[in-house]
């Protein structure tokens, strides 16, 4: 089923659209929680100093955990409308987290990262990690 913004249905479609829909969910959820593991491999907005750079990966792998544990509710509250256990109104829970972390990370942590190091006042490309 297809559900409006007022969680009424509006259309009825084949279980293969579901089917599809978990299929890309489900390996996503997984490498999402897999890279929470290996923040050191992530493209980084802004550049990672000795300063920073442990700050960033801790705060990166909670970005990540969070998001994972986002999809994998949605996933689960997918599965439990179908079967009838939760009303879809749920997805908005799961959805809420994922755009909560990102944009936590977004406005906390990418700013304090550019503070400079102490007594520095800026940052030089001797200083950067790679």
């Amino acid at each position: 089923m297809r559900y409006g913004i007022a969680g009424e249905v509006i259309r009825e479609g084949s279980v293969w659209e579901a089917v599809g829909g978990l299929t890309l969910l489900g390996p996503a959820t997984i490498t999402v929680a897999v890279l929470a593991g290996y923040p050191r491999v992530f493209n980084y907005p802004i550049p990672l100093t000795a300063h920073n750079a442990q700050r960033q990966y801790n705060n990166a792998a909670r970005m990540m955990t969070w998001i994972g544990l986002s999809m994998a509710l949605i996933m689960v509250v997918m599965m439990a409308s179908w079967l009838g256990v939760l009303a879809i109104g749920w997805i908005w829970v799961g959805l809420g987290m994922l755009v909560a972390a990102a944009d936590l990370f977004r406005r906390t942590y990418v700013p304090t990262a550019l503070e400079p190091a102490s007594g520095s006042a800026r940052y030089t490309q001797n200083e950067w990690i790679p």
